[in-house]
């Protein structure tokens, strides 16, 4: 970056009183093998606010009440000025090849994938979508990470603030017709294991957003049986988990009827017994860090 031209990327990072993690995917950032960048750290109502950071790169933009992460990166992709865009959780962090690879694949296509997960499950893979990706971007279950992913600012689409958790699902749905896809299979975006609360919002909201997402995506839902089965699924858990037994075996058979698979059938199970004094927790996607 200099004063006569923007930088080649901005780097979103939504956060909200996490300090120290903040700092270290900041550094994750300030440590890239491509260093024409700018970082946008949009301060979701922080208490106490952010402050600067003395590298000029950085950057702090302050969004008060507290909106949740879609109205962060909102708000961090149109303070953004880079040809390209790429995101960032407070509570992760990046290799430092990750805007390399980014650039790589947005050689190929205007959206660009790298694989994610903690830092242990890097040898497993991931999904690679490529071309034009909507058929098969939910096949994986969960959709790609946002943090994952990178693309050309003018292809942003603002994510739907409606959505208090699966934001990242939506907009998937709702980005990957408009254009094509590339996947870097190589590990750049790494998730921290930790036990604080990753978002300001809990498995109640969870549950509303996936059923948000079957209602404003029913067509896709209905012809993607796959997709349509571990959806149900993860609202027959979230349903178990706040003890509404009735509806979430519901949830589960319709789950089974869609996709027959062992992992529903053990939920199933679980719902079956009877209670213990604990609740079963719902566990997060490495590649999301999100439901």
């Amino acid at each position: 970056m200099t004063a006569d031209r923007p930088p080649l990327f901005s780097v979103v990072i939504a956060t909200h009183n996490r300090p120290a993690f903040l700092a270290e995917a900041i550094d994750s950032v300030l440590a890239q093998t491509v260093q024409d960048f700018e970082v946008v750290v949009v301060d979701d109502a922080s208490d106490p606010p952010v402050p600067p950071h003395p590298d000029p790169r950085v950057r702090i933009v302050r969004q008060e009440p507290n909106g949740g992460p879609s109205r962060a990166f909102n708000t961090g992709a149109e303070a953004a000025v880079a040809d390209y865009l790429a995101f960032l959780a407070d509570d992760d962090w990046y290799t430092p090849d990750r805007l390399e690879v980014a650039l790589d694949g947005l050689q190929r296509a205007p959206v660009t994938l790298c694989w994610g997960g903690y830092p242990e499950d890097s040898g497993r893979g991931g999904p690679m979508l490529e071309g034009h990706a909507y058929d098969a971007v939910l096949d994986w279950g969960f959709a790609p990470g946002v943090g994952t992913t990178a693309l050309r600012r003018e292809y942003f689409i603002p994510f739907d603030e409606h959505f208090l958790a699966c934001e990242d699902v939506d907009w998937w749905l709702r980005l990957a017709p408009t254009c094509r896809v590339s996947t870097e299979p190589k590990y750049c975006y790494l998730v921290r294991r930790h036990d604080e609360v990753r978002g300001i919002h809990g498995v109640a909201a969870r549950l509303d957003g996936s059923l948000l997402l079957l209602e404003r995506h029913r067509t896709y839902f209905a012809r993607h049986r796959r997709a349509r089965a571990f959806r149900l699924r993860r609202i027959g858990v979230y349903r178990s988990t706040l003890g509404q037994r009735r509806r979430a075996l519901g949830s589960l058979l319709r789950s089974l009827a869609a996709r027959p698979d062992p992992t529903t059938a053990r939920a199933l199970l679980r719902t079956l017994r009877p209670r213990r004094s604990s609740r079963p927790t719902v566990r997060g996607t490495p590649a999301t860090g999100r439901p």
